[in-house]
């Protein structure tokens, strides 16, 4: 870890270099081939927009407006979602249990937006110009795993072909009992 002095003579203290910073550095220099498989395979954009929407939601909220945070929440948001992301898909996965955990929807109904909020959007919307690499994959199966997703329903750009849970009234016309006798019976 690379550590830089305080140009202010009174504070001179030691600031950390952030991770994601170094990570940058030694890609540029393609000192990192071979060192996180994870990694070696996405852009540096796919990396550090992943890193910075997760770390942002995590630390500000659903509803982050990320290019409104100060440069410092900016960075310290990215380094903490480099953090997470250079983890690999488990630990994603991880931080969507925790994101979806700390949403405030409890609807039956409420979606995805209502649950992942800003990272939703980002990849449902506003990125798709630009591939955002494997985590619209990683966070489309999270949503299918934890949510009653109709068979032919899209979801971040591909078509849900097989249900993993029901709603009420899916499983009621699935086993052909009326919803009624059905909620009484799953009481």
């Amino acid at each position: 870890m690379v550590t830089i002095l305080s140009s202010c003579p009174q504070n001179r203290q030691q600031l950390k270099t952030p991770d994601y910073l170094s990570w940058l550095r030694a890609r540029i220099h393609r000192s990192t081939a071979g060192i996180n498989k994870w990694l070696d395979g996405q852009t540096i954009e796919q990396v550090l927009a992943a890193s910075e929407m997760l770390g942002g939601i995590l630390q500000h909220g659903h509803n982050v407006a990320i290019t409104r945070l100060t440069p410092e929440e900016t960075e310290e948001a990215t380094d903490s979602g480099f953090s997470i992301y250079t983890e690999g898909p488990g630990a994603i996965e991880e931080a969507l249990d925790t994101i979806r955990q700390t949403s405030t929807a409890t609807a039956v109904q409420a979606g995805p937006l209502a649950f992942y909020g800003r990272l939703f959007n980002w990849l449902d919307r506003r990125c798709n110009a630009i591939n955002p690499g494997p985590i619209r994959d990683i966070l489309r199966d999270h949503i299918v795993k934890h949510s009653a997703v109709e068979p032919g329903t899209r979801v971040l750009g591909v078509e849900i072909t097989q249900r993993r849970y029901h709603t009420l009234y899916s499983l009621s016309a699935a086993v052909g009992v009326e919803r009624p006798r059905l909620s009484r019976l799953l009481k």
